[in-house]
């Protein structure tokens, strides 16, 4: 299996040509000659402005041997290399590694957000999983809300008070709280899976008095993480009407405006 890695260095305008070739020259000697590197692309080696006066340089190289991947991923982000070689004219303004470590430390951390916090209750593991700021493009019940009549917006950003104001408002007290991962699936920085909810009906959500019941509903969600590890965007979404099926409540349903 062949591991990826891929840099963009941002350099501001006045940095000059003379600075990306040194940097080029600086990476080139950082990998050096290797029967382990499988390909290399560094450039361009001169000055290319983007759009806004900038230059970009792409450092793309991928490996067939995870140690040397390894041994180059902690070279290429180190504190050393930066400041010798970038700062102050340049940053590292995206870098992204596919390998099959990454995705599987993703989808365990996927696991662990659902077990230990929402199900575990355990918020002080949100700065290791939740980036500070993690963009939900959709949430489990934004039909169901809109449907209630609540405004829901397009997307919204949840900081970490902000999530656990939320959780224990839907679901600190909820009891028999399971939930049980189906399946999970990851590539790159992205995992999606599906999972079952159970949980024990015994507050009146949705309007619908406590019925007692061991209500299991299903869920899918779909999340991006950064280089650390940690959620940083989320798409979900369940069937409301699951719920409401299995504690026996009576919906209607009628078109907008009557």
């Amino acid at each position: 299996m062949a591991h990826h890695f891929l840099s963009l260095i941002r350099y501001t305008e006045d940095a000059g040509p003379d600075m990306v070739e040194a940097t080029t020259v600086a990476a080139q000697q950082l990998l050096g000659p290797s029967p382990e590197l499988r390909a290399l692309n560094i450039g361009p080696p001169t000055a290319v402005r983007n759009y806004d006066g900038a230059i970009d340089l792409v450092i793309d190289a991928s490996f067939n041997d995870a140690e040397a991947f390894e041994r180059f991923r902690g070279a290429a982000t180190t504190r050393e290399f930066s400041e010798k070689w970038l700062r102050p004219h340049a940053e590292v303004i995206h870098v992204s590694y596919d390998d099959k470590a990454q995705v599987e430390r993703n989808k365990d951390n996927f696991r662990r957000f659902q077990e230990e916090v929402i199900v575990g209750g355990d918020m002080s593991l949100l700065p290791e999983l939740m980036a500070p700021q993690m963009r939900v493009v959709r949430a489990a019940n934004d039909t169901l809300m809109r449907w209630e009549g609540r405004v829901v917006p397009e997307e919204r950003l949840w900081k970490h008070d902000q999530f656990i104001n939320g959780y224990r408002a839907a679901v600190g007290t909820v009891r028999d709280h399971r939930r049980i991962i189906e399946h999970i699936h990851g590539e790159g920085d992205v995992v999606w899976a599906r999972w079952t909810i159970e949980q024990r009906h015994d507050d009146d959500r949705h309007g619908i008095p406590a019925t007692g019941r061991l209500v299991r509903t299903g869920e899918v969600g779909m999340v991006r993480f950064d280089d650390a590890g940690r959620m940083v965007e989320g798409w979900f979404m369940t069937d409301p009407f699951e719920f409401f099926e299995q504690v026996d409540a009576t919906v209607s349903v009628s078109p907008r405006g009557e």
